[in-house]
């Protein structure tokens, strides 16, 4: 397997000749800490448990290294979040480095070590790298509750189209009582029905039927609450966007969670375009 050897550079923003950079790459279960000097050599690294009490250790191991004036972490979106959160409370200045792409990682290997130090050198040269959201506000909670009202909507679609399929293939006087239906008239119909206890296919299909739409109503239901919760984080974050004419809760809480708790970090339109995956040229 063909290595990378990772060349020596210079900082690209003000900084004093004594402080140094970190870099972290971040797993599940562990965190590789990375550190170099201001021509990217490296100082020291180490990897840490990613708990509560590593999170830690990794602070005591950065002020130990010296002055280290900002710290790469990968991934602050999922195995990266807590570490970023807790660095940043800690008053280090902290920045989203983007994982090495397929093809890079191939060509050097995987090396936790060398991705650490990559990240701090990432950093070093000041490309591809952004400010992580904060992760620690009403935003988060939203962040929270639109996953999970996703799961629920992709969960109902699935049983609505199990219940169309059904329909199709179960005999003909199943079919018959539910041909001129809707979705909502169908799912409240089927859950109203008391089909017997036979084992015929027409009694199971009957049966099935009722049960997904029992599904469907308590998905619905959840769903409904879901965004009952997202209303008060909105009005509380953003009023005047909920306020909007035509901004529903779930179109209100994909804009707030796409610009997080410190939407500061999204410096022009044009960063934010590229974070909702619009074109630069907006208003």
């Amino acid at each position: 397997m063909t290595s990378m050897t990772l060349q020596p550079l210079a900082a690209t923003w003000d900084t004093a000749p004594n402080e140094l950079v970190a870099g972290i790459d971040t797993h599940k279960n562990t965190h590789h800490v990375a550190v170099v000097d201001q021509l990217g050599r490296p100082i020291s690294d180490q990897q840490f448990a990613a708990t509560a009490d590593g999170y830690q250790q990794i602070i005591e191991f950065l002020r130990t290294a010296g002055t280290v004036s900002r710290v790469g972490v990968e991934g602050t979106g999922s195995y990266g979040a807590g570490i970023a959160r807790i660095l940043t409370a800690a008053g280090f200045d902290v920045a989203e480095v983007a994982r090495p792409n397929r093809r890079v990682r191939r060509m050097r290997g995987k090396s936790d070590p060398l991705d650490a130090r990559q990240a701090a050198l990432t950093v070093l040269a000041g490309i591809d790298t952004a400010i992580p959201k904060a992760g620690d506000g009403q935003v988060e909670a939203l962040r929270m509750l639109l996953t999970e009202r996703r799961s629920a909507s992709k969960a109902r679609s699935q049983v609505m189209n199990q219940i169309h399929a059904l329909l199709i293939t179960a005999p003909d006087t199943v079919r018959d009582d539910y041909r001129r239906l809707g979705t909502i008239a169908l799912v409240a119909t089927l859950c109203r029905t008391r089909p017997g206890s036979g084992t015929s296919p027409e009694h199971t299909a009957r049966r099935v039927l009722k049960r997904l739409a029992v599904r469907h109503s308590a998905l619905s239901q959840e769903i409904a609450i879901i965004e009952r919760e997202m209303v008060p984080l909105i009005r509380a974050v953003n009023p005047a966007l909920y306020a909007s004419s035509g901004v529903g809760p779930v179109t209100a809480a994909t804009l707030l969670v796409a610009a997080g708790d410190n939407p500061e970090r999204l410096t022009s339109s044009a960063s934010f375009a590229a974070l909702a995956v619009l074109s630069g040229e907006v208003g």
